[in-house]
């Protein structure tokens, strides 16, 4: 589990908020980014609001790559639930504006006081993209279950 402290982050350019039109490349990119998600692209979809923003990277016209956040119900608190950047797209920024964009959301807009996300620790590259930013592993070897749909839900 990685958390960052809240500090002043601009709005990066490149990134807007989720709009209908963008639900081909979301459905497309989420299931390959995380094939055995909590969450599908539909259900992203439809709980896109205020508390769970879904924003779009563009580059040269082109949706380039997503993520979603969620606001704690009673914690002052943000979590970054999903950043992918197509394949074709990465090494140029993209990942680190979206992040810039959550933590934006996060402390400016909400003023929530930490962000926090969840990474495998064999996921070096996306670790350091996350240090780079400013969030540190604050605990590890914690099992993530709890986010997987039990028997009969849905």
């Amino acid at each position: 589990i990685y958390q960052v402290d809240a500090y002043a982050v601009a709005f990066p350019e490149g990134v807007r908020p989720f709009v209908p039109s963008d639900a081909e490349m979301l459905c497309a990119l989420h299931p390959q980014a995380f094939p055995k998600t909590w969450l599908s692209a539909p259900q992203m979809m439809a709980r896109c609001d205020a508390r769970n923003p879904l924003w779009i990277a563009w580059e040269d016209g082109v949706r380039v790559g997503y993520l979603r956040a969620s606001q704690h119900v009673a914690l002052p608190e943000a979590a970054i639930d999903f950043v992918a950047v197509h394949p074709d797209a990465r090494g140029r920024g993209w990942g680190r504006r979206l992040l810039q964009t959550a933590l934006h959301w996060a402390f400016q807009e909400r003023q929530l006081a930490q962000a926090f996300l969840n990474v495998s620790a064999s996921n070096t590259q996306a670790r350091g993209l996350y240090e780079q930013v400013g969030f540190r592993c604050q605990h590890s070897g914690v099992a993530l279950d709890w986010f997987a749909p039990q028997a009969g839900e849905s």
